[in-house]
């Protein structure tokens, strides 16, 4: 059990974005799912962006461990918050297929890191919080990247 509540920042998360995209896609009269997962997903990216802003240089230092982009070039991590924001921003005020495209881009790498990493057995931190807190790489960050793949697909199939 205590290793479940150790996640709680990220179970936060989750629920403020759920609600969030609930209240979004009553505010349109466009389709609910589409508007629920834009509201969702939005809400999602800055949330988790603004965990990542906090330290750059030190979520920079940890993505850097198991992001395959960021081991080889080292200002992908000083980027990659701002790049999280701005798809976030996006999504909730021009949403567009190519930030649904950018989205599963940024899903696949990541969850290809994070597998690899896994399967190496490295003893790891997360960096999807930032350095705040300190979450042992896992399949939580698969799961996150999951949820960015599968909302951004989803996206795409009922574009409106």
């Amino acid at each position: 059990m205590q290793k479940v509540l150790r996640y709680w920042p990220v179970a936060i998360i989750y629920s403020v974005s759920l609600l969030f995209g609930w209240w979004w896609s009553g505010q349109s009269e466009v389709s609910e799912l589409h508007e629920f997962l834009t509201g969702f997903m939005g809400s999602f990216l800055i949330l988790f962006s603004a965990m990542k802003l906090r330290d750059i240089n030190g979520f920079a230092e940890r993505f850097s461990t198991y992001d395959l982009i960021a081991k080889k070039y080292w200002w992908y991590g000083q980027l990659f918050p701002f790049i999280e924001l701005s798809l976030g921003v996006l999504m909730l005020v021009k949403h567009t297929r190519g930030v649904d495209i950018a989205m599963i881009v940024l899903a696949l790498v990541g969850i290809a890191g994070v597998y690899k990493s896994i399967l190496k057995k490295e003893r790891l931190y997360c960096a999807c919080l930032g350095t705040t807190f300190n979450l042992p790489l896992s399949y939580i960050a698969i799961f996150e990247n999951v949820t960015m793949l599968g909302v951004g697909t989803a996206m795409l199939l009922i574009a409106r």
